[in-house]
């Protein structure tokens, strides 16, 4: 080989390894500015969630007006949002009330809740003496009315929320002031002396109604009875929890017999459909015998015909 060719050949792969090694440079290049370019991106996207991240209350299940906010009904979650951290509900609203109803998982906001001033003398009360509407559900808010038997009505208690509520069982607890206490304990008494009943009434959208203005004032004679002999709360409280279990209990069994009836009337229908189904079958079946034996008869009256041509026929030699 001359030497022209070999020199040739040398440069031939020093230049190709040259761009090899240029080609390796620039793609290390390109790829750690890519690499460089994804980062940043992730970095602005990253400090982007940051700017939105919120640490927020929402409940564990659905809490509706007049409802308390605790720590017992809510948890704590990172939420993303482009509403200020100060919006949402935190630790120092604990206690206060929901406004609205407050569903599930749903992020509670500052404006959703009114603080709840607590009372020194506000206290959990149990009551078996008031009829309870059978419609109630736990937190539901209530009107407690008393009625006379010429009809007047008067609102004892305005607005008030039940807790740990058993219709079946007539009881309910709500939390009242003193003032409240003793109204309602005076209202005991009145029922108790002038056979009275006291009721709920229950309101449609809490959150939307103003609550009713109490308008029962205890007579002057049954706030001298109380003054006199204490024991008539605890007798008027026993006499209206029997009175309340009784109309309880009849209730029930109104509904009861009402549930059998309509069930016994279901059964007599589905009987009588039965049946009408049955009588349809059977004359179904009738019909089908009786075209059975005209079939039959036709048939045997044709042979009988054929027959008698047959015998009738003479043949002329």
């Amino acid at each position: 080989m001359k030497k022209s060719t070999k020199q040739s050949i040398a440069v031939g792969c020093a230049i190709t390894l040259v761009l090899i090694l240029a080609f390796v440079a620039v793609y290390n290049i390109h790829t750690i500015q890519i690499k460089d370019a994804y980062e940043i991106k992730i970095q602005e996207k990253e400090q982007f969630l940051d700017k939105k991240r919120r640490v927020v209350y929402v409940p564990t299940k659905k809490i509706k007006p007049g409802v308390m906010i605790t720590r017992n009904n809510t948890q704590k979650i990172v939420y993303y949002s482009d509403s200020e951290q100060k919006e949402f509900f935190s630790d120092k609203d604990l206690g206060s009330t929901a406004l609205i109803t407050l569903e599930k998982d749903t992020p509670i906001f500052k404006n959703m809740i009114t603080e709840n001033v607590v009372s020194d003398s506000l206290r959990e009360q149990e009551f078996t003496e008031i009829n309870l509407s059978t419609n109630l559900q736990e937190d539901d808010s209530i009107d407690v009315r008393i009625v006379f038997p010429n009809g007047e009505s008067y609102v004892v208690l305005s607005k008030k929320v039940v807790k740990q509520l058993a219709v079946e069982k007539n009881g309910c607890y709500i939390d009242l002031n003193a003032e409240e206490l003793d109204r309602v304990q005076s209202a005991f008494v009145d029922a108790y002396l002038n056979k009275a009943t006291l009721y709920t009434v229950k309101y449609i959208q809490s959150s939307l109604q103003d609550p009713s203005i109490v308008n029962y004032t205890p007579s002057v004679d049954v706030i001298e009875l109380i003054e006199s002999d204490p024991n008539i709360v605890s007798i008027s409280s026993k006499y209206l929890s029997e009175s309340a279990r009784n109309s309880l209990e009849t209730r029930l069994n109104t509904f009861r017999e009402v549930l059998v009836n309509r069930q016994l009337e279901e059964k007599q229908q589905e009987k009588e459909i039965l049946d009408l189904e049955n009588q349809d079958e059977d004359e179904l079946e009738d019909e089908s015998l009786t075209l059975d034996e005209e079939t039959s008869n036709e048939d045997e009256l044709v042979v009988d015909t054929e027959t008698t041509n047959e015998e009738g026929v003479e043949f002329i030699d």
